[in-house]
């Protein structure tokens, strides 16, 4: 016969039980700082991306431009 200190919860034990839980609860909480940390990173990415992206425009502009003025003294 079991002491009534020891009766189960949801056919666990109740401290067990509770440790399923936050093991969960921390499992959970891991996965959303990874997802946000991913999210942050692709969105760092991203932003980098459109930083070369506008700084490669400006150089081929620049280039455009000094070529024009090249062009223009030529004729």
């Amino acid at each position: 016969k079991k002491r009534p200190s020891e009766k189960t919860w949801n056919g666990h034990h109740p401290y067990t039980g509770l440790l399923t839980t936050t093991c969960h609860i921390q499992q959970r909480a891991q996965l959303l700082v990874l997802t946000d940390i991913l999210f942050l990173l692709t969105t760092l990415e991203g932003c980098k991306n459109a930083y070369y992206n506008r700084q490669l425009k400006w150089k081929h502009r620049e280039h455009f431009l000094i070529n024009q003025e090249v062009s223009d003294k030529g004729h």
